[in-house]
Parts: C-alpha cells; sequence; structure tokens
C-alpha cells in the first residue's frame, strides 16, 4: 500500500511537473509572438486599379524577399503569352472604335496638313494638329474598303486569352503583322483612349524572344508582366535583424475595394499607390470618370477615414516613366484646366502632390510622405524603400507628425 501511494505521489508529481513545462512553454511563445508583434509592421497596398500595387509586391519579394521561385517563373511566362493576346484583342478592338484604317500612315498625313496649314487655319485655327490627324484617319476609315491585314486582326480578335502557355506560330505572325502596322502603331499612339495595358509596348518589342519555345522570363519580364489582382494576399518579409513587415496588397478594381475593410485593424502604415501617368485615361468600370480624379477620391476617402487619423500614409505617385513620356505630346491642362503651371515633369508632378496634401484633414496627427516612383525599375525602388524604412522606424518613436516632402 505504501509502495502504491509513493507511486502514485510520483506520478503525480510528474504530471504536475509537465504540466508546468507546458505552461512555461506557452507563456514563452506568447513572449515570442508578442515581441515580434512588436517589431513587426502592418502595411497596407491600396490603390485604384492599374496603379502598381502588385508590381511593388514584386519589389518587395525581390529586394527582400526569396525572389521568384521556379513556379513563378512559369506561371508569368503564361501570362506574359495572355498580356501579348490581350493587348493585339484590344488594339483590333479601338481600330474600330477610334475608326483608324488599317496601313493608315499619321507621317504622310501630318506632312501634307503642315503644306497646307493657311487652308486649315482659316477653317479652325483653335484645332490641334493631333485632332486634324484624326478626322483624317475616320475619313479614310468610312470611305475606303479594308487592306489585306484583316485576317490577322480577325485571328487576334477571337483568339482566346491564356488558351496555352505558348502560341502558335500563326499567332505569333499575327500578332507582328499587327504591329508592324503602321495604322495600328497610330491607334498604340492614343493608348489613352481606350483600354490598353501598359507592359503592351514592351512585350511587342520582345515579340521573338517571348514566344521562343525555350523562353524564361526575367525578372524585369515579371516584374512587366500584369495579370488583375482578386481578393487579397498576405506576405511576411524580413527587413532587417528582428524587424519584419506584413504586406497586404489588394485588388483595387471598384468590385474589390469592399473587401478592404476587414483588414484596416491594427495597421501600421499605408502605402498608397497613384499612377500620375493615368491623368489623361478613364476608369476601366465606365469608361467615363478620369483615372486620376479617382485616385485622389479613393485617396481622400482613405486618408480621412476615422481609422486611419494616427495611421501614417506613404503615397507612390507611380509610373513617371510613362508620365515624363506623356508630357511631351499632351498638356495636362487639357484634362486638368485648373493647372496652369508649365508642362514640365516638376511643375506637374507638383501641382498633384500638391492637390494629395491638401486632401488630408487630419494635418496635424498624420504623416503625409510622397514619393515619386518607377516600380518596374528595381533600383529606383530599392532606394524608395530604403528610406522608407528609415520612416517607419521614426514613427514608431514619434508618432505625430506633419505632411512631408521626399521626392526620388
Amino acid at each position: 500500500m505504501g509502495g502504491c501511494a509513493s507511486g502514485e505521489t510520483k506520478e503525480d508529481a510528474m504530471k504536475s511537473a509537465h504540466s508546468k513545462l507546458i505552461d512555461r512553454s506557452i507563456k514563452m511563445d506568447e513572449q515570442e509572438m508578442s515581441r515580434a508583434a512588436k517589431t513587426t509592421t502592418k502595411i497596407l497596398l491600396l490603390g485604384s486599379g492599374e496603379s502598381g500595387k502588385s508590381t511593388i509586391l514584386k519589389q518587395f519579394k525581390l529586394i527582400y524577399g526569396q525572389g521568384f521561385s521556379d513556379d513563378d517563373v512559369k506561371y508569368y511566362r503564361a501570362a506574359i503569352l495572355g498580356n501579348l493576346v490581350l493587348c493585339s484583342k484590344a488594339l483590333v478592338q479601338a481600330m474600330d472604335k477610334l475608326k483608324i484604317p488599317y496601313q493608315f500612315n499619321p507621317a504622310a498625313v501630318e506632312a501634307r496638313i503642315k503644306d497646307q496649314a493657311a487652308v486649315v487655319a482659316s477653317f479652325d485655327s483653335n484645332v490641334f494638329l493631333d485632332d486634324q490627324i484624326a478626322i483624317i484617319a475616320m475619313e479614310e476609315y468610312n470611305s475606303s474598303s479594308q487592306p489585306q491585314i484583316l485576317p490577322a486582326a480577325a485571328l487576334m480578335k477571337d483568339a482566346v486569352v491564356f488558351s496555352a502557355d505558348t502560341l502558335t506560330q500563326h499567332e505569333v505572325n499575327a500578332i507582328k503583322e499587327l504591329w508592324a502596322d503602321t495604322g495600328v502603331q497610330y491607334c498604340y499612339r492614343r493608348s489613352n483612349e481606350f483600354q490598353l495595358l501598359d507592359c503592351c509596348g514592351y512585350f511587342m518589342a520582345e515579340i521573338n524572344r517571348v514566344t521562343a519555345p525555350n523562353f524564361i522570363p526575367t525578372k524585369q519580364d515579371i516584374l512587366q508582366a500584369r495579370i488583375t489582382t482578386t481578393g487579397v494576399s498576405e506576405n511576411m518579409f524580413t527587413i532587417g535583424p528582428g524587424v519584419f513587415y506584413r504586406v497586404f496588397d489588394m485588388g483595387g478594381q471598384r468590385s474589390e475595394r469592399r473587401k478592404w475593410a476587414v483588414h484596416f485593424s491594427d495597421c501600421n502604415a499605408i502605402i498608397f499607390l497613384i499612377a500620375i501617368s493615368a491623368f489623361d485615361q478613364l476608369c476601366i468600370e465606365d469608361n467615363e470618370t478620369n483615372r486620376m480624379a479617382e485616385s485622389l477620391t479613393l485617396f481622400s476617402n482613405i486618408c480621412n477615414h476615422p481609422m486611419f487619423k494616427h495611421t501614417s500614409m506613404i503615397v507612390f505617385l507611380n509610373k513617371i516613366d510613362l508620365f515624363k513620356a506623356k508630357l511631351k505630346k499632351t498638356l495636362l491642362s487639357k484634362h486638368f484646366p485648373n493647372f496652369k503651371g508649365p508642362n514640365t515633369f516638376d511643375a506637374t508632378s507638383e501641382y498633384f502632390a500638391h492637390q494629395i496634401t491638401e486632401l488630408n484633414k487630419y494635418q496635424e496627427s498624420k504623416i503625409v510622405y510622397i514619393y515619386y516612383t518607377w516600380a518596374t525599375d528595381t533600383t529606383q525602388i530599392e532606394t524608395v524603400f530604403c528610406t522608407v524604412n528609415v520612416i517607419l522606424l521614426q514613427l514608431s518613436a514619434q508618432p505625430l507628425a506633419r505632411n512631408r516632402f521626399v521626392a526620388c
């Protein structure tokens, strides 16, 4: 009996010790999770569709993550071919929408208009040269029969996006024929008047390489590739010893924005992307609303949300490469009449930066940093990230600050 009682005592002691060990382990795990939570910054990538959020996430992966896996490379190979087909279909449809005949030669028309400048000026001196060319293109479209390039256009118009991991040689030849056509090139010049992926010019110029049977996408190819984001993706990145970012990439189309709110709690910072190059484009959803105007409205709604009264805002005025190219041929004032300055990058970008800071109603309690970014340029984005990292560390020590400008 005594031995039995003694055995039970030891068993109870062992159970008690094991229980204490479990409790201590749980406590240590909780402490470790608490420490991790304190060093983990929750960042939301927000912005309207086509602003470059997913490209910035790709840059996070390249700079702070493991880069692109073999599965990623395979996935983006198919996506790139899909982008080529989608762009071809968009161009063919736009040729009819804008009433541009195939083989239309805008250079020849421009020379003819300049020769007859006095006549043109006499009936409407306020019409721009580009408008005159568009009018003549429409007249030729309505009066002439279509040339023999139409079979290639018909093939791509009916092509199925993502139908396979490869394109047939017949499809590749059709895309090349379309892209070489002077009328299609003129249509591409007017791409702000219809919906076309920004990567169109890049992949069309690389069509021989990206359609080769042994094609393996480069990092730049993957950065250029476009896949519409649906839902929300969460990614963890180690920025430095004991410093972690929890980055949420949110779909930017209107139908996706209702999914944002559930992720607003415990947010440390927001990186809000605005495609500054979209000042002359319309939204995909309605083909009526100016994309830049929509982005500014969306920014105002997020920036002034009560939950974000003390949440730092980092604004990336993105796609400055495309923006600078557009400024060479398009006046900002044509789309934003309130802009009265010179059509230079400095003046136009400052105009939008000023609008952004003016939208912030919590200027005494909220930080708004503004950067000019080129999301597909890893070197430039890495420089921006380095500055942003310093800012986020400073914010933990100084939670309140006014709007600040940092141009990169």
